[in-house]
């Protein structure tokens, strides 16, 4: 195997290992930190978690109970995402190596693009389990606002 190929499946692997250690290590961090569960702010996710949280917030005035199984559902997704995030970051690694190796659509690259469309629907999938869940907690009335609002946001 050639040097540079050797080198970017390497880089590719450390990359993914790195990935799922730090969505590993975020579900152990603790919250008085000042740290957040929450993903990166530049990712479209947040803007919509955004508007989520102020829907349930400003709208919708969950009790104490629901609050609590929102952070629940809040931080299985971000733990979740970010899996499926690493796993992206990790394809798209595997693409650079098959083309760094042969600027063409070979097997290997044709593989990695496969991967990525995998990871972005285990994403997609991940934020319509997550509408789902939040719905789940809620009472019929705030079903009706939450139901109207997320399809809003969607479309």
């Amino acid at each position: 195997m050639k040097p540079l190929v050797t080198r970017s499946l390497l880089t590719a692997a450390i990359a993914f290992c790195c990935g799922l250690l730090g969505a590993s290590l975020a579900s152990h961090m603790p919250q008085g930190l000042g740290l957040s569960s929450r993903p990166n702010p530049d990712y479209r996710l947040v803007q919509f978690r955004e508007r989520v949280d102020r829907m349930l917030s400003e709208e919708i005035h969950l009790s104490a109970q629901q609050k609590r199984q929102v952070e629940l559902i809040d931080h299985n997704y971000t733990l979740d995402y970010n899996l499926a995030l690493a796993d992206l970051h990790a394809s798209n690694s595997e693409l650079a190596a098959a083309l760094a190796n042969d600027m063409s659509l070979n097997d290997d690259a044709k593989a990695a693009i496969g991967e990525i469309q995998v990871n972005v629907g285990q994403m997609q999938t991940s934020t319509v389990n997550y509408i789902v869940d939040l719905r789940k907690v809620l009472t019929r009335e705030q079903q009706k606002i939450f139901d109207g609002r997320i399809i809003a946001d969607i479309m």
